[in-house]
């Protein structure tokens, strides 16, 4: 069973990401939440009934003290950081949102973007208390795939009409060529899909023609 750290690259980042994603969901909804469980206890518990780590992983009660000090302190910190500027940003955008209301692209969805982001970029560190975090024996990837699917269905919702917006925040970050790749792989991988069933389709109504014509000539 491989560790984060022994994944191939692009498979470190595409865990690291869903792992990052499930650490801001429990963190940016902390309200919404048992207030009495750091972020470290809730994404422990969250990641042993579903997540890419091995059920062994899952033996206690949480993770150890290295792995919390990342969640509850560097992760927290993260966000924030982001929640600040996401205050200096709505009120520079004021102006744009009286203008058109849909061109600005919403401040909550540039905290997601970015703590997400930050979160990755932490795990996938060679010194990460994660990197030795083990794998299960099969690791998913249209399961991955599927939930980065879902958050950017997300980003759209929170978007409304602005579908660039993530192209706006991963430019300003280090990952950005990595995260283009990582979008136009699963977007050709979702064209390739489409054109199948078309030609499915196709085929099918090009079988019901000849039929048409046989009965036909029958008749």
């Amino acid at each position: 069973m491989p560790t984060l750290s022994e994944l191939p690259e692009d498979k470190r980042k595409e865990v690291a990401r869903a792992l990052a994603q499930s650490a801001f969901a429990i963190i940016d909804k902390a309200d919404d939440q048992d207030g009495s469980k750091p972020p470290s206890k809730r994404l422990f518990a969250l990641l042993a009934e579903a997540g890419p780590a091995h059920e062994k992983e899952f033996y206690g009660n949480g993770f150890n003290a290295a792995r919390c000090a990342l969640i509850d302190q560097e992760f927290d910190k993260i966000h924030s950081g982001a929640l600040e500027h996401a205050k200096l940003y709505d009120e520079c955008v004021k102006p744009v949102k009286e203008a058109e209301p849909t061109f600005a692209l919403a401040s909550a969805a540039l905290v997601r973007m970015w703590c997400t982001s930050h979160y990755t970029r932490l795990l996938c560190k060679e010194d990460s208390p994660f990197a030795d975090l083990e794998m299960a024996d099969e690791i998913d990837d249209e399961d991955l795939e599927e939930e980065s699917d879902e958050e950017e269905e997300e980003s759209d919702e929170d978007d409304e009409d602005y579908s660039d917006g993530d192209d706006i925040i991963v430019l300003t970050s280090e990952e950005s060529e990595s995260d283009d790749e990582e979008r136009e792989r699963k977007k050709r991988k979702r064209e390739r899909k489409q054109l199948r069933q078309e030609r499915l389709a196709t085929s099918d109504d090009e079988e019901e023609e000849e039929e048409e014509e046989k009965e036909e000539k029958e008749e």
